[in-house]
């Protein structure tokens, strides 16, 4: 339920939209903090704890959610830019100049585009650049979006901050623009063993987060391929790290490992995030530990007790139990 994505920056976290959930307790009583209502300000509801709980506080059984009304109008640009740097104040502008219909601002490097092509060989970005960015506009009601784009876009070529842009003249065109950034995931899939990340930093620290990465992985490791690519809009950017072809999987996996703890360290080092929106659950879990405010952590530990004294809900996952406490 902390569940992120593509449009984010328009609607927030799946976690904002939980309005109650029904859960069954490790003891076996079924709790329901569903009610319905748009506003119930009858205290804090416990069961919220189960948002990024991972099934540690018990087993959610049904769940309550706001729904948004679909946005049938739409405006799409695929974008061209030299830098991060140059996304960013693109992203500040777009957002200043068309804040309540910005829906999507996805950046990827140019690196990341050839595995598009192992899903599809006839995908072919519209421009060339070295960071490529695809921006959405849209809402419910119809207003002049591809004249707001169309605006902005000149704004921001005046100010040097792209060097090429195509506007979807068509859904079907709009959507070819979205296969791009869709076939990356799975084109890192179909290439076999990398290293995946999921890291976050506030926004301002984007361009310096990607190149402190690109320099980690050019310097110690440097027949990795880096692929940067992600949610500008929020700040989370997916790193991965391809091995070289032909490596074998044993060693790509052990350097895999290090180049993993070497990217959370640089994340957090800039006060981030290892996990933006794909949790914590086992693989994490020594991190989570390890990273954690000790207050938060016990505050943590003990809410877990109270919830599931035995320690019986999805062991191993997020926390630990600890030895000293009862």
């Amino acid at each position: 339920m902390l569940a992120g994505g593509v449009q984010v920056i328009r609607h927030g976290m799946t976690a904002v939209h939980v309005q109650g959930l029904e859960m069954v307790l490790p003891d076996g009583r079924v709790v329901s903090s569903i009610s319905g209502l748009h506003k119930d300000n009858r205290g804090p509801d416990p069961l919220r704890i189960a948002i990024g709980g991972e099934g540690a506080f018990g087993i959610v059984t049904a769940a309550c959610l706001r729904l948004m009304p679909s946005h049938r109008h739409a405006a799409n640009a695929y974008v061209g830019c030299e830098s991060f740097d140059a996304a960013l104040a693109l992203f500040r502008l777009v957002r200043d100049q068309a804040y309540e219909c910005l829906t999507g601002f996805e950046v990827m490097s140019a690196d990341c585009l050839p595995l598009a092509l192992l899903v599809d060989p006839d995908l072919r970005p519209p421009l060339q650049a070295p960071v490529q960015v695809l921006i959405r506009l849209s809402t419910v009601a119809r207003l002049p979006l591809d004249d707001m784009l169309q605006a902005v876009l000149a704004e921001a070529t005046e100010g040097g901050l792209l060097q090429d842009a195509v506007i979807a003249q068509s859904d079907r065109q709009a959507a070819r623009f979205w296969k791009l950034r869709e076939a990356i995931v799975e084109g890192h899939s179909r290439r076999g063993y990398h290293v995946r990340s999921d890291v976050s930093v506030r926004l301002g620290d984007v361009p310096r987060l990607v190149a402190a990465l690109e320099a980690m992985l050019e310097t110690s490791f440097p027949h990795w391929i880096a692929q940067a690519y992600g949610h500008m809009g929020d700040g989370n950017i997916h790193f991965n790290a391809l091995p070289p072809v032909g490596m074998d999987t044993t060693l790509a996996r052990a350097t895999g490992a290090r180049i993993e703890a070497r990217i959370f360290d640089i994340a957090l080092s800039f006060g981030g995030s290892f996990s933006a929106e794909h949790g914590i659950g086992r693989s994490k879990a020594e991190w989570f530990s390890r990273t954690t405010a000790p207050e938060r952590l016990d505050l943590l530990r003990r809410i877990k007790f109270a919830f599931d004294p035995d320690w019986r809900m999805n062991p191993g996952c997020l926390l630990t139990k600890p030895s000293d406490l009862s």
